[in-house]
């Protein structure tokens, strides 16, 4: 959805839906709210936090097994070519493709783990993820548009918008003291 320069209305293009950006605003705290007082919701993020945690974990160790058996492969195949067992040839068709995989392995090794150490730190307990709720929505009303703007980007996974509801999706709920910080670089994205 977009807003035109001279409208206070969200519209989609496609199937030219409207509402009105301060009633999507008022809808969007009251998803805050309730996120607020459901502790169920509270558990289903962090739920969510958690295994997302456990498939990065698991797709590391997965990509750690393939990075070692490639390189099992490799000192293999390179002692059959000194030994004489293979060609120059045979070995060149063989370590080509394993050396291509063990340099994306090399790339991506260190992203995995990146993601990982990111995902622990950013973990949240329930406690913090309220404590957090709380003091963006306290602070909602003293924000700035683009600073909300950019604050329901980062937590919002999407918004659908029905001619008989409206569901918000929150997917992440980084710091709110982070990100209402005045400081912070807000791009030139217009509201």
């Amino acid at each position: 959805m977009y807003v035109l320069t001279n409208s206070v209305k969200y519209g989609c293009e496609k199937c030219h839906t409207k509402i009105p950006a301060e009633d999507l605003e008022a809808i969007f705290v009251e998803q805050l709210k309730s996120f607020l007082v459901s502790p169920k919701q509270v558990d289903a993020y962090l739920g969510r936090a958690q295994d997302t945690l456990t498939e990065r974990e698991a797709l590391l160790e997965n990509r750690k097994k393939e990075a070692e058996k490639i390189r099992q492969d490799t000192e293999r195949t390179h002692r059959l070519y000194l030994d004489g067992e293979i060609s120059a040839d045979a070995f060149g068709k063989f370590f080509r493709p394993i050396e291509e995989r063990q340099k994306q392995l090399d790339e991506e090794l260190p992203r995995l783990q990146a993601e990982i150490d990111f995902l622990k730190i950013s973990s949240f307990s329930s406690d913090q993820v309220m404590n957090d709720a709380v003091y963006l929505q306290e602070r909602w009303p003293n924000l700035e548009r683009a600073e909300k703007r950019k604050i329901v980007e980062c937590i919002t996974n999407k918004i659908v918008i029905s001619k008989e509801e409206i569901t918000i999706d929150l997917c992440y709920l980084p710091s709110s003291k982070e990100l209402t910080k005045r400081d912070w670089s807000l791009g030139d994205s217009n509201p």
